[in-house]
């Protein structure tokens, strides 16, 4: 799973997603304000991914998860969790 990115003008935003039927997926869209900040993007599977970006004192790690809905499959269910 690689990461995909789209640049606008005043935004960007970086994604993941399944690699086959382009389905479920996480990402981030980003102020071209704040862009620089970004240190990493990491697609961990399609349905959770992790953005760090630099603070003025610390660094941040921002976890982004997508869960299946009580009406998914028992399968997709367990495998999330």
């Amino acid at each position: 799973m690689l990461p995909g990115i789209v640049e606008k003008p005043d935004c960007t935003l970086v994604y993941s997603c399944d690699n086959k039927d382009h389905t479920l997926g996480t990402g981030y869209l980003v102020s071209e304000r704040i862009k620089h900040l970004i240190l990493d993007f990491k697609p961990i599977t399609p349905r959770i991914c992790i953005l760090r970006m630099r603070g003025k004192f610390l660094n941040y790690s921002i976890f982004n998860g997508h869960a299946p809905t009580e009406t998914s499959a028992v399968e997709e269910k367990h495998g999330f969790f």
